[in-house]
């Protein structure tokens, strides 16, 4: 997994319009502090780069524990974001739609695109829809012969409106990557 920089077009996700605003680690997703709720939409991305000898090629999967929460001394506790619904149109866990609606459609959600070669999971068949993240393991890409340096760029987006609860909101995203022999 490796980070994506503040202020940088990632033109395999999300269009056109998905330009980062604010810059990822490997293991974090930081978006930091939301000081325009119902106004703009907040992006990050990762990058995963892929290669195995399996002959079948690889499955990567993600899942997350659960929605964003507010966490430890929270003075309400289980307070959320939602995960997205994504539009009129509503994406789930397992069938992404478009999302381009901020304000009306609040949440958080993520799409992934083709950096080299084309190991983005089908149903994103293409760079401009979103689905919410699931609890159970979902394939995010996958390819049916040998990878060497496949790499995919996952998008995560984030809208909240202005009767969001401030505070830490967390969760804890798990990749697996799993040769198929």
């Amino acid at each position: 997994i490796g980070s994506i920089g503040t202020a940088t077009t990632v033109p395999s996700c999300g269009g056109a319009n998905f330009t980062t605003t604010a810059a990822s680690t490997a293991t974090t997703i930081p978006f930091g502090s939301i000081a325009n709720p119902d106004a703009q939409f907040y992006n990050l991305a990762q990058t995963h780069l892929i290669t195995t000898n399996a002959t079948n090629g690889y499955v990567l999967t993600v899942n997350y524990n659960y929605p964003l929460n507010l966490g430890v001394g929270s003075t309400v506790p289980g307070v959320t974001i939602a995960d997205t619904t994504c539009g009129a149109v509503a994406c789930t866990t397992s069938v992404p739609k478009a999302w381009t609606d901020y304000a009306g459609y609040n949440g958080f959600g993520y799409t992934v695109g083709n950096i080299s070669g084309s190991d983005r999971a089908s149903d994103f068949t293409t760079n401009e829809l979103y689905k919410p993240f699931s609890s159970s393991a979902v394939t995010v890409a996958t390819k049916s012969s040998q990878a060497s340096a496949s790499q995919v760029s996952t998008c995560y987006r984030l809208s909240v409106d202005a009767t969001q609860q401030t505070g830490y909101y967390s969760d804890k995203l798990t990749y697996i990557a799993t040769p198929k022999f």
